[in-house]
This record gives C-alpha cells, structure tokens and sequence, in this order.
C-alpha cells in the first residue's frame, strides 16, 4: 500500500496506481482510505480526463452501495447521469440501489425516467419489469410488451427472457419468449 501511494506522489497520472492501491484497500477494508483515494483520483483527473475521473465516480458510487452508503451512492450516479456518463447503467444501479432499501415504487419512477430519456433502451425496459415484478407481475409483463412494441425485435424478446430465466421469474420468462414468437 505505501509503495502505491509513493508512486501516486512520483506520477500522480498513472491511473493504475490509483486503481491497485484502491484494490489493495478495499481488502483491507480500509474504507475511509478506498474514498479517499477514489476522491484523490476523481479530483486529480477532472480536468485533463473527465471521462476518467468519471470511471472513477463510477467506482466510488457502486462502491459506497456495496457498504451500505445507498444514498451517497445514489447521489453520485445521479451526478453521473447529469453527465451522460454510463446513463442506463446509472438508472439500472440507482433503482437496483432504492429498490435494496425498499423505496421499490422510486425504483421504477427512475426507470420510467431512463426510458423517457432513452426510448429504445432494451436494459431499461427489461430491469424496470424486473424491479415491478415484486409488485406486480402483470405490470411488469405490459412494460415488457411497451419494450417490445417499441424496439421490436426478436433479440429484446430473447435477451428479456433469459434475464427473468437467470433469476427464476419463469412466468416472465415464458411471456417474454412467446412475445419473440410473435415478432
């Protein structure tokens, strides 16, 4: 660890340092140290390489979620939204992480933002069906069909029915892949 963060203060441009050393501290579980240095990075590169210390806010944000600091992880995959970096994965991991704390019908109005702002997104449609199907089942088969009718496609069909299929929502499962017979 302090051979890495010598390194840093030799060539604080070499994002693999930054990148072990926060390796190297979260499995320690030196989380204080992790933030830290992802704030380190993050500062050190929004000026010359903003989608880097984007990156670098990425792995904060799902970092801060895996801990327990949901909020502060919400906040800065909204932040990241605002910048366009990583949209529908931003939308996917802040209602992943309000449906984690049980805000699920927040969960699902973020989704039905992505998808305001990305129409064509098959990963919005299908996680929002995903997040709904706690709630309810035949909710999340219309979003299903609101996707489908909208990308039209075979693959959007496919790809939602192995998605329920891994996580064992059979009855979407089966919607979804009668719904690729029908394309």
């Amino acid at each position: 660890i302090n051979d890495y963060i010598s390194l840093i203060n030799i060539n604080p441009d070499k994002s693999d340092y930054y990148n072990e050393l926060i390796k190297l501290l979260r499995h320690e579980n030196r989380y204080n140290d992790t933030i830290l240095y992802f704030d380190r990075a993050i500062s050190h590169y929004i000026e010359n390489d903003p989608e880097l210390s984007n990156s670098f806010n990425f792995s904060k944000a799902s970092f801060l979620g895996e801990i327990g600091k949901e909020q502060s992880a919400i906040d800065i995959f909204q932040s990241l939204i605002d910048n366009n970096y990583k949209t529908e994965t931003c939308y996917i991991r802040i209602a992943d992480l309000k449906s984690k704390i049980g805000k699920t019908d927040e969960a699902i109005e973020i989704l039905s933002n992505g998808i305001s702002n990305n129409p064509l997104s098959s990963a919005l449609y299908i996680y929002k069906a995903f997040i709904e199907s706690d709630v309810s089942e035949a909710n999340s088969k219309k979003t299903i069909d609101v996707g489908g009718e909208k990308i039209n496609t075979e693959n959007y069909y496919f790809t939602s029915g192995r998605f329920f299929y891994q996580r064992e929502k059979f009855a979407l499962a089966r919607h979804s892949y009668e719904g690729a017979l029908k394309t």
